[in-house]
């Protein structure tokens, strides 16, 4: 609000008899629409004295509806047309904004009483993306195992040699663990990945994929910038999959 005020007095250099338009259709449009309501009120209620209410209020909601128009006609290209467009613009947003939630909620409670039945424990797999060996892929193996018998490391090829040197040290460090490797001819880290997800999906049916993208956290809040880029853009890639569980392990520095 404050940065609205601010903007509205440099737009219109604080000259008052081009900003009062702005002002009096939003305070004269809520008076009529106020003594409308309590109209309504009275007529619903029918207490004591209604109505002697009802005619006082009418009163009012006709008068303040009156210097509306005024206003909105005599100061339409003063500034008031801003003001007359963005209110119904508002309201609109308002009702789509409601009525997702409407429906959001129908669907989850419409979801919720159609999957009421015995809770049964979901079977894993789990995969991991890997780059390396280090202490953040160890974690998120050691919580892939707690989680899933059947847990897989996935590691994307872009150099046959190096291929070669770690998977001897995958072997050594992590032997019970298979370890996926991924050809990629063109170079592409997330392509690969996201293609074998696809493909263990298909092949498991109903159970549930999860995938578990190790992370660190560095001890410097910009240093941030330098790391984990790949984990976000696999993480925002997985994110809108259907049936896929993501995860992240992080490793504070």
């Amino acid at each position: 609000l404050s940065l609205a005020a601010i903007a509205l007095i440099e737009i219109f250099q604080g000259d008052t008899h081009h900003l009062s338009p702005l002002y009096a259709v939003g305070v004269f449009l809520s008076f009529t629409l106020s003594q409308s309501g309590m109209v309504i009120h009275h007529i619903r209620t029918r207490h004591k004295g209604w109505r002697k209410s009802i005619f006082f209020n009418s009163l009012g909601a006709l008068t303040t509806l009156i210097v509306l128009l005024v206003i909105a006609l005599t100061k339409f290209l003063a500034g008031a047309w801003m003001v007359i467009l963005l209110i119904p613009l508002f309201v609109l947003l308002f009702k789509q904004i409601r009525r997702h939630y409407v429906y959001t909620a129908k669907l989850l409670t419409t979801a919720s009483q159609r999957d009421v039945r015995p809770l049964q424990s979901v079977k894993h797999t789990a995969i991991v993306p890997i780059s390396g060996i280090h202490t953040g892929v160890i974690n998120a193996i050691r919580y892939a195992i707690s989680i899933s018998k059947d847990t897989r490391a996935c590691y994307v090829e872009l150099n046959p040699e190096t291929t070669q040197r770690f998977k001897q040290q995958w072997e050594r460090t992590i032997p019970e663990v298979p370890l996926i490797i991924l050809p990629s001819p063109f170079r592409s880290v997330i392509k690969p990945i996201l293609n074998y997800i696809d493909q263990v999906e298909s092949e498991t049916d109903d159970d549930v994929v999860t995938v578990i993208i190790p992370e660190f956290v560095t001890r410097k809040w910009y240093h941030k910038f330098m790391h984990n880029q790949t984990a976000i853009v696999l993480y925002a890639a997985l994110r809108g999959k259907r049936g896929i569980v993501v995860t992240s392990v992080r490793h504070h520095l």
